[in-house]
């Protein structure tokens, strides 16, 4: 998993040997997964404080009750064979002082989201999920999950691609330059809209790995791009290895792999 986290605490590499040697409960539910970090002292109450879907597959929970009933933790639990497992486990007791009223912990590449600290007296965003604790009253955990990625990946589920991981995202005001000279016409040429009308508009790009694509074939993996405009993907591209001999425009087609870049 592609995450920059800020603070690294001894204690989660910790609690992650312990969901190793958990016992063979079952986990229907995210919640469920809880239980299992703490099989020493099945006695211990888990409060759960707030939960944020990522998407089918993922769900970040803020919670008390591993170790002891003070820390608070943030677990990422995924579902695998029909079975929710929390992966990795943050511990989140608070913003540090000096590093302004919202403050970033964690970065999440793969999935789109991230989580950190606002106090509590700052303007809450439309685009923040925040989730209060019992008993803190100066400071709240907020969660917040790319827009554009969320597009992008329901896009390509749509299309029955196979997400493996998100490499990165950008955004860009797009120009006359991009479209009509290289590299970056290379990308824009084999687009099935009409690029030009957007000049001067923001564009924002989503890079993955996928599988279930018409290249399986000849790669493992397949990098693809998917282009959102007002919130709505218009297109991407689609890339190979490039044949010895051959140029780099070889490797560059549309998002579905079907159209490829003429040389005029």
């Amino acid at each position: 998993m592609k995450s920059r986290i800020i603070l690294i605490i001894m204690s989660f590499v910790f609690l992650l040997g312990g969901c190793n040697e958990s016992s063979q409960e079952t986990a229907n539910l995210p919640e469920d997964a809880l239980r299992m970090l703490e099989v020493e002292n099945e006695e211990r109450e888990i409060n759960v404080y707030g939960t944020h879907k990522v998407n089918e597959d993922l769900v970040l929970i803020v919670f008390r009750g591993v170790m002891n009933d003070e820390d608070i933790w943030l677990a990422d639990v995924h579902k695998e064979d029909g079975q929710w497992k929390a992966k990795e486990i943050f511990q989140m007791n608070g913003p540090f002082e000096g590093n302004g009223e919202i403050q970033t912990l964690i970065i999440n590449d793969d999935f789109g989201y991230e989580v950190g600290y606002i106090e509590s007296n700052v303007p809450i965003t439309e685009n923040l999920n925040v989730i209060e604790i019992d008993d803190i009253e100066d400071w709240k955990i907020w969660i917040k999950q790319s827009t554009s990625f969320n597009v992008a990946t329901n896009y390509l589920e749509e299309k029955e691609f196979s997400v493996i991981s998100h490499l990165k995202g950008e955004s860009i005001i797009l120009t006359d330059e991009m479209i009509n000279q290289l590299p970056g016409k290379l990308s824009w040429s084999v687009q099935e809209f009409n690029v030009e009308d957007y000049i001067g508009k923001e564009v924002e790009i989503e890079y993955f790995n996928i599988n279930n694509h018409a290249f399986d074939s000849e790669q493992e993996e397949t990098m693809v791009s998917v282009i959102i405009i007002d919130g709505e993907v218009v297109g991407g591209n689609s890339y190979k290895p490039v044949e010895k001999g051959m140029r780099g425009a070889n490797g560059i087609y549309s998002l579905d792999g079907k159209k490829q870049y003429q040389n005029k």
